[in-house]
């Protein structure tokens, strides 16, 4: 009798320690597949923005195409086409959300838009760099405000380093006026908030970054293509459509451009639900810092010292704060 006992209390540990061991080998099989997906979020999102950014560039150079707010109504609409001849062939499920939900995200995406175009055309360069760094401790602000907790003090110190880098290589003399100002201040609000809302309506509806996408993208394609073209004659005095010297060089490069935006909408969508906004905007830095590399290495851009500096800290700061969050996902995973 007392060896039966014996030999079941001797059996309760090890099968405690084999359930353990399982539990903890899922776990790093987990936080593995979550640092694949992440790490592939982040290449595409950096490549095909890059990309995109390149060709652009070429539009504008090459065949002074200026009608960005047109542009980014057919990359929408472009994306749409894509994703729902995905759903119709079967390679993405759709899955709705509710159309109030859809439809008050596409009109703060299309304001965001308009702003940062505003932004740009009102203000400096450098100012309107200043405003894209104001972006993650906007961000931050409006997630305490919801009720995140403030990040920890090493996370912060990071952050500033990246925007420290940032700002050291991209802004040089700041020329605000009253109403450029305002303007910058409502469009850093708002892209805070779409960047913010990306993340959290794909959480509450438990949906994939595809099915967002098909659950929005029609009715941003419609505001979009109605008022890009008037927003971009309001500043160039030209219809985008029938004023601009169209060639089948130019038509290629804009397909081209509409080919790359799916990506950078896709990979943008995908990370934003996997990650946070402030991971996405950490991101959207490195991309600048790529940007500069490349703008120097094919653009025979000239570099100084203090952008070379500036994006040396950068880089400084995205690699700690990339560390910082993999070691708190490790904590919090390990703790549940």
């Amino acid at each position: 009798m007392k060896s039966g006992t014996t030999h079941s209390l001797t059996e309760e540990p090890a099968d405690k320690a084999a359930k353990r061991g399982h539990a903890m080998a899922l776990l790093e099989f987990n936080l593995l597949n979550y640092r694949l997906e992440v790490a592939f979020g982040i290449f595409g999102s950096i490549i095909f923005s890059v990309l995109l950014i390149f060709i652009n560039k070429h539009l504008v150079q090459t065949y002074s195409f200026t009608a960005m707010a047109t542009l980014t109504g057919w990359h929408v609409s472009f994306t749409w086409i894509m994703i729902f001849s995905s759903i119709r062939i079967g390679l993405v499920e759709y899955k709705a959300i509710p159309y109030r939900v859809a439809a008050a995200y596409s009109c703060g995406n299309a304001v965001a838009m308009a702003l940062q175009n505003l932004s740009l055309a009102q203000n400096s360069i450098s100012t309107y760099q200043v405003s894209k760094l104001l972006i993650i401790p906007a961000t931050i602000i409006i997630n305490v405000c919801r009720g995140d907790s403030f990040p920890r003090p090493a996370i912060i110190l990071s952050l500033f380093i990246l925007l420290l880098g940032i700002g050291l290589a991209t802004v040089n003399d700041v020329e605000m006026r009253l109403s450029g100002g305002i303007i910058a201040c409502l469009s850093v609000v708002a892209t805070a908030c779409v960047t913010t809302y990306t993340h959290l309506i794909q959480k509450m509806y438990n949906i994939s970054s595809n099915q967002f996408l098909a659950s929005y993208l029609s009715t941003q394609a419609i505001i979009m293509l109605i008022f890009g073209p008037a927003f971009d004659r309001s500043f160039s005095g030209k219809n985008p459509y029938t004023e601009f010297d169209w060639s089948y060089p130019s038509v290629q490069t804009i397909g081209s451009s509409c080919f790359v935006a799916v990506g950078v909408n896709v990979f943008a969508c995908f990370l934003l639900g996997k990650t946070s906004a402030v991971a996405f905007q950490v991101v959207g830095h490195l991309k600048t810092i790529i940007i500069l590399s490349g703008g120097y290495l094919f653009f025979d851009h000239d570099t100084s010292m203090k952008v070379v500096a500036g994006g040396c800290v950068a880089m400084v700061g995205c690699i700690s704060y990339g560390f910082l969050k993999n070691r708190e996902l490790v904590a919090i995973s390990v703790e549940r």
